[in-house]
């Protein structure tokens, strides 16, 4: 048995007891789903639960997230994060490690794109309902320059894009 399965498996009675007590329990989204896509990424610590590294901020009108970061340059920064309907977010290109921009996973319940890659600049996005959002760099994905957003309502559930 990997040691994804293992966490999937063992840890996963373990995850649904602890999410249930965290801040917007993250809709209906898995944490494990979360855990698996970020996995490899520079900045996930495999040592915590997936819920330890998600940043809560529900309570934020506006969150920043950095294009560029890490030592390669070819991460997000945070990682991973929780918002609440009708936040903005807006990634910050560093002008560091290339081209980069942003784009939806086909398994995400919400779509986003940042149009092409660029070197420098700012993209902003208002999130007006719940969802799951996986998202990467068109160049860089297979250096695993990976995020994700959850979006979540106290007491609903997330829906998805059709």
């Amino acid at each position: 048995m990997d040691r994804r399965e293992f966490l999937r498996g063992s840890l996963g009675a373990t995850l649904s007891v602890a999410s249930i007590g965290f801040t917007g329990c993250f809709g209906h989204s898995d944490p494990g789903q979360i855990e698996a896509y970020l996995d490899d990424t520079e900045g996930w610590d495999d040592d915590v639960t997936p819920t330890d590294n998600i940043v809560d901020k529900t309570d934020f009108d506006h969150v920043p997230i950095t294009v560029g970061s890490g030592p390669n340059y070819h991460s997000f920064s945070p990682l991973a994060i929780e918002i609440s309907p009708g936040t903005t977010v807006t990634w910050v290109w560093t002008g560091r490690g290339g081209r980069h921009n942003i784009k939806n996973t086909r398994t995400s319940t919400l779509t986003l794109r940042s149009g092409s890659p660029k070197q420098n600049g700012l993209f902003s996005h208002t999130f007006s309902k719940s969802g799951l959002l996986l998202y990467f760099c068109d160049r860089h994905y297979s250096e695993n320059m990976r995020g994700a957003i959850i979006v979540t309502s106290p007491g609903s559930e997330t829906e998805a894009t059709e």
